[in-house]
């Protein structure tokens, strides 16, 4: 999951020939988190409250240190947050995903 800024510019103040990215946008109080297809969604659902009239975005939100500093196992260095069988995701068989994060466990003798 990842957290984004919501930005809008109103259709009327829509500049032609210019880049998407060098449009004014405004920054709303509001951030979204989730999945790229969520947000996407979400920015779809307010331009249709506003009947069109004005055009948001998603901006990704930068990942401070702090949080990133804990996605990692630290036995194989996976990210724990990918989903299991992902190519980056934590593939220790120890590990089991809780949602307080990684829990280890002692494998048991057979």
């Amino acid at each position: 999951m990842s957290r984004y800024y919501l930005d809008f510019c109103p259709r009327a103040s829509w500049q032609t020939g210019v880049d998407a990215a060098d449009q004014r946008w405004t920054r709303t109080p509001n951030t979204f988190t989730g999945t790229e297809d969520e947000v996407t969604l979400e920015c779809s659902d307010l331009e249709a409250t506003y009947d069109r009239q004005v055009i948001f975005r998603a901006v990704p939100m930068p990942v401070t240190a702090e949080e990133d500093a804990h996605h990692y196992c630290p036995s194989c260095g996976g990210d724990y947050r990918e989903r299991a069988g992902h190519r980056f995701s934590c593939s220790c068989p120890r590990a089991i995903v809780s949602t307080g994060g990684i829990r280890w466990t002692e494998e048991k003798a057979s």
